[in-house]
């Protein structure tokens, strides 16, 4: 390396000078080190005397030279490197504290490195954590602050003509009592600190300072649980200062929070600014938050024993004098103008009331249960949501836990397993009866005696009250409480053999009986047996390791969508673009409209009970002698007359109500989805959580042709890393014409699909005979061979306009090879699929893989009963597309976009992202949210994604209203007297500003 720095070799043989006085090449003096005369310029770089530098040489020894004051510290140098792998041998280097010394490498990478852990997420002032505790006499936008925290959390309040008597007195009060105040900032800035003032009452404020006074009831916070997965997990929340030392909340917030009270501590912040006030008021409080936009229903309901005791209200009484009934009580607490019909979650039960109906304002029949006031779409509380508003849903809320929990305190509630002995059948005792049940319905046992054990409960048994109240527990807690455990399954299946041939030691070997497989005959209530204990924690013992490893793996999962969608938003135009200004979307999940406006509508299909174009089906059905007298007969021709007239006149009442409909254009209109809604990272929180439910494990489930699937978060994580090679390829081959009706034709073509092998066709024994057994695998056996068929009902319409159901046989594969099939003679080239994305997009394009992604996620999602509204899906599909090509939400995809290198750098592969950057001398246009939060700016989101312009030329000043100048002002009309100027600053004026608003996205001004 030194000599490459070099620009010459000295010899001794040259000498210094030639003959005529000039320096030689090579020599001590030579002319390429550098000028040594005035005139003279450099063979280097051409420089003059001034200019150049000067430049090395270099001298070579005979032998190697060591400095011998150098040479111990030589050995000791070599002695820490490895003679085999060079890697040190030392330890590192030790800080103060005795924690090893990081480098800059590891400083800067890895969660809790300076990107993630100090620029992307930053500790904060003005928060509190505490354990949470219930109280279900808070409003559900309320929480209780302990009276510590409030006394030391400040929110600082501007000094106007309005509150200034009101904030004189907190200053008096000093910091010491509560309500009071800490600090007083005057206009130039000054702080003065009233813990240390001695006499804060002598301190006088003026309009324009500020006042950081302690919190108090009424001041809007933000309350959080982690891990915050959805945007539910941060609401605003009204302060209700009270005693002790835990945080208050009611029962009902706590769904989205996914919170209980067995030691869940929550944190509090509280915002400094009106803006960031009047943002949580106008968009994150709990009343506004109630319907998701996730799966468009309610996210919180009633809960627990307020569920329980809506279920269970006083019934009708008659004697000895008449009270009120539950219906009527409740019939005052539901909002006005509100018609409902739906049915009871346990409707086919004998004991059920039916369905309960609610009209306008009476319930009248019917009892009130979980689908109904809980978080089922269609719900009560989702119904007053969307027609009465937020607020209205809200003192709903309240008014039902004032009123139930008030006859709750009167009434009081036991929780009892049984209130009389099972009645055992003729001629047996009651462990017989039992044990024949048992031995009857082994397979669906659990699910059988639970039923048969709820009927055997009363009607007023309140254990059975919370189960179809639906407020806590099932039928199948009911079942393993007092009936049966059931089957314990490690893995999906029975429990396997541990040792040789059977389960445990305490059974005989080949036992494949159900006790010796897992099957617990006794309850809780009666207690298990020691193999049973033994059987039920290997079976619980699974679940508590498959939610373990699954919270890493779809956080993980979560993360990466989030990174992936989190710059993309609704722009002023309606479009769906990302922060390089790229369209994801057209319109917002196709329809331009906000995912919690959304509702579902139930069409009821009205079937004739005979064919009405058939003229056979109605001589049999009508007497031809009855229609010729209805037809013939005046007073029937009057009454339609008069049903006629009746109809119109409500047509007419109607048109007066809604004459022009707009009222309905209006509401359409308000559903729209708000530009500068951050609808990507919505999207991704939105699917996130649906994660967080599924399984980890793969699923394998057994068709005509053992074709295996693939599901849960295995499946998940195939399609959103574009997996080139998935654990379970398939196809789904339609067949067109006679194939599709006849077996025998469908057979036919599946011997075409199918990949025939030599083991096949041979007997073992010729392969045994004639071939090595090895060579033989080796040699014949491929992957992907095997093909089944299996049934399928398919709609048609035929020339009469009727619906019919014709059966279709459709083929399996487990395998692919789209091209292929495609070609093949009677194979429908428009329905038949594959489940590999890589191969549809090779095959068909772009458009073709973005349905094929819909549809498998679709699937995977929907499989264990989730539902996520089509347009976080469509979202994803559209990101993971609209570039032309697959984008894997991998690092290989997500930081391979245009998007800047502090965006890319905060996801990951840190380091060498912004080296790559660096030596590029890339320029980040911090258009993204990413880059804007390190820096501490104000992201291009919701308020931040448009700019505010003031004309002072167009804004005359107003006067400054004064303590005076109020309502109660009796001073006379004209100009106000000259205020002097304050000894501590200029007088204070206040501006009517005119504004312009400039929109980023479309380029215009209003």
């Amino acid at each position: 390396m030194q000599k490459q720095g070099h620009i010459c070799q000295i010899k001794q043989e040259n000498g210094t000078f030639s003959t005529c006085g000039r320096p030689k090449l090579g020599g001590l003096m030579d002319p390429r080190q550098g000028v040594i005369e005035r005139s003279g310029r450099c063979q280097t770089c051409a420089g003059n005397m001034t200019e150049c530098p000067g430049h090395f040489g270099h001298i070579e020894l005979a032998k190697p030279v060591f400095h011998v004051g150098f040479v111990t510290k030589i050995m000791k140098v070599l002695r820490c490197v490895c003679f085999f792998c060079s890697k040190l041998l030392v330890d590192a280097a030790m800080q103060k504290s005795g924690r090893p010394l990081k480098s800059i490498k590891q400083r800067l990478k890895g969660k809790e490195g300076r990107v993630r852990g100090n620029l992307m997420g930053k500790r904060v002032d003005f928060s509190a954590r505490t354990v949470i505790t219930p109280d279900p006499n808070l409003q559900i936008d309320q929480v209780g602050v302990p009276r510590s925290i409030a006394a030391n959390m400040t929110f600082p309040e501007i000094v106007t003509p309005f509150n200034i008597d009101r904030l004189q007195e907190l200053v008096r009060r000093g910091n010491s009592q509560y309500p009071g105040a800490k600090y007083i900032i005057r206009d130039n800035g000054d702080r003065i600190d009233l813990r240390f003032h001695p006499k804060p009452s002598d301190l006088h404020l003026q309009i324009g300072y500020k006042v950081e006074r302690h919190m108090c009831d009424g001041d809007i916070v933000i309350f959080n649980r982690q891990p915050t997965l959805h945007k539910m997990s941060m609401m605003g929340h009204r302060v209700r200062i009270l005693p002790w030392s835990t945080f208050r909340l009611n029962l009902s917030v706590t769904t989205p929070y996914n919170a209980d009270f067995d030691g869940d501590e929550m944190n509090l912040h509280l915002p400094q600014s009106l803006e960031t006030r009047a943002e949580i008021q106008e968009l994150a409080m709990v009343p506004r938050m109630i319907v998701t936009p996730q799966s468009n229903r309610p996210v919180m309901g009633i809960v627990q024993d307020t569920l329980t005791a809506v279920y269970s209200l006083s019934p009708a009484i008659l004697k000895p004098r008449p009270l009120w009934t539950g219906k009527q009580i409740f019939s005052l607490i539901i909002p006005g103008h509100i018609n409902v019909i739906r049915t009871h979650s346990t409707h086919p039960d004998d004991e059920d009331s039916g369905p309960y109906k609610h009209i306008s304002p009476e319930l009248i029949m019917g009892i009130l249960c979980k689908k109904s006031l809980g978080t089922s779409a269609g719900s009560l509380v989702h119904i007053s949501y969307l027609e009465m508003g937020h607020d209205i849903t809200r003192l709903f809320y309240s008014n039902i836990q004032t009123v139930v929990n008030n006859w709750l305190l009167i009434e009081g509630e036991e929780g009892r397993a049984h209130n009389n002995e099972l009645e055992p059948t003729p001629g047996n005792t009651l462990r017989q009866t039992f044990e024949n049940q048992v031995n009857r319905i082994l397979n669906d046992a659990r699910d059988k005696t639970g039923s048969s054990a709820q009927k055997s409960l009363s009607e007023y048994n309140n254990f059975k009250s919370m189960v179809v109240a639906g407020s806590k527990g099932s039928k199948i807690n009911i079942s393993q409480v007092i009936a049966v455990v059931g089957q314990q399954n490690v893995e999906g299946k029975r429990i396997p053999f541990g040792f040789k041939h059977r389960t445990l030691p305490h059974f005989i070997k080949d036992d494949y009986g159900p006790e010796s497989r897992g099957f617990v005959e006794n309850s809780y209530l009666a207690g298990l047996t020691p193999t049973e204990f033994f059987f039920h924690a290997m079976g619980g013992r699974e679940g508590l390791i498959d939610t373990a490893v699954k919270t890493a793996e779809t956080g993980y999962i979560q993360r990466r969508l989030i990174k992936s969608m989190e710059s993309v938003m609704v722009k002023y135009d309606g479009t769906v673009r990302n922060s390089i200004n790229q369209v994801v979307q057209l319109r917002y999940g196709e329809d331009g409209l906000a995912g919690e406006n959304v509702e579902f509508q139930n069409l009821a299909t009205v079937k004739p009970s005979f064919d009405c174009t058939n003229e056979r089906a109605l001589k049999r059905t009508l007497q031809e002698d009855i229609v010729k007298d209805v037809l013939t007969n005046a007073h029937v021709q009057s009454a339609l007359e008069r049903e006629f007239e009746k109809m119109r006149e409500d047509r007419d009442v109607l048109r007066a109500i809604f004459p022009t409909g707009d009222s309905k254009v209006c509401s359409s209109v308000n559903c729209i989805a708000h530009p500068g809604e951050m609808v990507g990272a919505l999207a991704a929180q939105s699917l996130g959580e649906p994660a967080t439910q599924m399984t980890l494990n793969t699923f394998h489930y057994a068709g005509v042709s053992a074709k295996n699937v693939t599901l849960g978060v295995p499946r998940l994580k195939e399609l959103i890393n574009i997996s080139k090679r998935p654990k379970t390829p398939s196809l789904t081959v339609f067949l067109l014409g006679q194939a599709a009706r006849d077996a025998e034709r469908a057979k036919d073509i599946l011997c075409r699909l199918e990949h025939t092998t030599l083991r096949k066709v041979n007997a073992p024994e010729y392969l045994t005979l004639e071939l090595k057994r090895q060579k033989c695998v080796t040699l014949f056996t491929f992957s992907g061979s095997s093909c089944g068929r299996h049934n399928k009902k398919k709609i048609i319409i035929t020339e009469d306009g009727e619906f019919k159901a014709l059966q279709e046989w459709i083929l399996e594969t487990d395998g692919v090879s789209l091209m292929r099939v495609l070609s093949e003679k009677d194979v429908d080239p428009v329905r038949t699929t594959s489940n590999d994305i890589v191969e549809i997009f090779t095959v068909l394009g772009i458009e073709a893989v973005r349905k094929a992604l819909e549809r498998e996620l679709y699937h995977v999602i929907s499989f264990d009963g989730s539902y996520v509204n089509y347009r976080h899906l469509a979202l994803l599909c559209d990101t993971m597309t609209c570039r032309g090509h697959l984008m894997a939400i991998t690092r290989h995809g997500i930081n391979r976009q245009d998007t800047g290198p502090l965006m890319k750098c905060s996801f990951e592969e840190t380091v060498d992202v912004l080296m790559e950057a660096s030596s590029h001398g890339e320029v980040d246009p911090m258009k993204g949210v990413s880059e804007n939060i390190m820096l501490g700016q104000l992201a291009p989101a919701g308020t931040g994604c448009f700019d505010l312009l003031l004309d002072r030329r167009v804004s005359p000043p107003v006067r400054r209203p004064t303590r005076a100048g109020s309502l109660l002002d009796t001073r006379p009309p004209g100009p106000p007297p000259r205020a002097p100027r304050g000894p501590r600053g200029p007088r204070v004026r206040t501006f009517r500003l005119q504004v312009r608003l400039r929109l980023n996205c479309s380029k215009h001004k209003v």
